[in-house]
């Protein structure tokens, strides 16, 4: 899945000069590999992955809003 990466411009900028500078691949791709990293840590710190996580959240909210509905 891919996501819009949006910065300033004058950001932008800096990112692609310190790329030239560093002879690095695009910023995009860095940026991509920098996030998919930081999420497999955080999958193996949290003991799950991110989507079973996310999932469990959502069902969470749900039962707790219709346990909250219910007292009403």
């Amino acid at each position: 899945m891919s996501y819009k990466i949006s910065l300033p411009e004058e950001t932008m900028k800096d990112l692609w000069r310190l790329r030239e500078y560093c002879g690095q691949p695009p910023i995009v791709q860095q940026i991509r590999r920098a996030v998919n990293e930081y999420l497999k840590n955080k999958e193996i710190e949290i003991g799950t992955s991110i989507e079973d996580l996310t999932e469990t959240i959502a069902k969470h909210s749900i039962e707790e809003r219709e346990r909250n509905e219910s007292m009403y």
